[in-house]
């Protein structure tokens, strides 16, 4: 009998869309047990707040943060609030795969792995999930035993949640006290820091646009905020140092009733608060309702998306919302990249021309950068790529489309088409318990 299921995650994206409905799924079929651990992998990419928001998870029973897990993995030193059970399985659902590799010989559990294709150590693991024929393939590529490797279909539209029943939909968007009498545009500006910090001003300021233009349909903006932002990092976004911008579009305040607004959507630990805060920025004048709570309400109340690149463009085509996805590089050293790369910026003297050129040279291999572009890969929705993305040209796409809604329609269909159904993460549990009975 099993013990213990340990998780390894890494950064927000595969916390909120992997580790999510996988853990939901071990509760639906197994109660209260086994024990549910996490342990946090060391990643350029994390926000710094993953560990909170796993700790507000429901059904995780441990989460250990990144620097106790590494010394865990390396020499052997047990963190403080955890201890091995003796008996379990280890899944693999973020961060460096030979790290997770280790961990699990250290715990002397069997170990079995979700990924997009890109493996490492594969001998590791007893079976690789991936979520469709394109993913195995790269998997085997890259190593893994095709006899080894399963689909199971994709985390990230469990995750979503999607539902298509219309009253549902309004109980959802309820919370939000929306006018849903227009068009509503919801604005995803990231997890981290640095996305917030350099995205909002941007995104913000073509809503402005936007606002100016669509004389005819009247439209209302709505934020959506991680639960992996801070009041801190909030602040710092909505009034920004113009050195931090570099030359980007800025937002700040334009009241002092703004200050009491950002108190209000921080007022309750776990969310399902909403604020409508009025912002002056470099296209003039917006009022956006601004709110920290489930995800699946303010994708249930979009007609348009305005995001960046991330496990969030997955949801948005699982829940069939229309997007435009912008990689804004007027700041490529703050971009973080996987391996050795994503470390160029700490060398002295010429760290930060390496980085800059790095990031450059990964946007412009890259074929898309939109989740559901790379799934389909063709182009479903618009990207716009840019060392200087200017808030005119996001406004003028998102009024082209706002424009169009046979293109609006046709797009929405398509999306959901390609991200496939739900029930990746039953697959993923049911199999990690049938590995543990054996």
């Amino acid at each position: 009998m099993y013990d213990e299921i340990v998780f390894t995650v890494n950064s927000p994206g595969e916390v909120s869309t992997w580790l999510g409905p996988t853990v939901a799924a071990v509760r639906r079929l197994r109660g209260t047990e086994p024990r549910v651990s996490v342990h946090i992998l060391p990643c350029l990419y994390a926000s710094g707040t993953e560990a909170d928001v796993i700790r507000r998870m429901p059904g995780v029973d441990h989460v250990v943060p990144p620097g106790e897990s590494l010394r865990y993995i390396l020499w052997g030193t047990i963190p403080g609030a955890w201890r091995p059970t003796g008996r379990g399985v280890l899944v693999f659902l973020g961060g460096e795969m030979f790290l997770a590799a280790r961990l699990a010989r250290r715990l002397g559990y069997p170990a079995v792995a979700y990924t997009h294709g890109h493996v490492v150590s594969p001998g590791a693991f007893s079976w690789i999930f991936v979520p469709r024929e394109a993913a195995k393939a790269r998997a085997i590529e890259k190593g893994a035993s095709p006899e080894r490797v399963r689909v199971v279909g994709d985390l990230m539209v469990d995750a979503a949640g999607a539902v298509q029943d219309p009253e549902e939909r309004e109980r959802l968007v309820a919370p939000l006290k929306l006018d849903r009498g227009g068009a509503t545009v919801l604005i995803l500006p990231g997890s981290r820091p640095y996305e917030l910090r350099l995205v909002l001003p941007l995104l913000a300021s073509a809503a402005a646009r936007l606002a100016r233009e669509m004389r005819d349909v009247p439209v209302q903006f709505l934020v959506a905020l991680s639960p992996y932002i801070t009041r801190e990092v909030l602040a710092r976004a909505l009034k920004p140092r113009q050195e931090e911008l570099d030359g980007g579009p800025a937002a700040s305040w334009a009241s002092e009733s703004a200050a009491a607004a950002l108190e209000t959507l921080f007022q309750a630990e776990h969310g399902g608060v909403r604020a409508e805060i009025a912002l002056e920025t470099s296209q003039g004048p917006v009022t956006m309702v601004f709110w920290r709570g489930a995800s699946r309400a303010a994708m249930a109340a979009a007609d348009l998306a305005l995001t960046i690149p991330g496990s969030n463009t997955a949801e948005l085509a699982a829940w069939g919302v229309p997007m435009i996805v912008c990689l804004p590089l007027h700041r490529p050293e703050e971009i973080p990249l996987e391996g050795i790369a994503g470390y160029l910026d700490r060398l002295p003297l010429i760290g930060r021309r390496l980085k800059i050129k790095a990031v450059l040279q990964a946007a412009e291999r890259a074929r898309y950068v939109a989740l559901p572009n790379q799934v389909a890969g063709e182009v479903i929705v618009p990207e716009l790529r840019s060392r200087r993305l200017l808030p005119e040209d996001v406004a003028e796409e998102a009024k082209r489309l706002l424009s169009d809604p046979a293109r609006l329609r046709a797009m929405a269909s398509r999306l959901a088409q390609a991200m496939g159904p739900q029930g990746a993460a039953e697959r993923v549990a049911r199999e990690a318990f049938a590995l543990l009975q054996k």
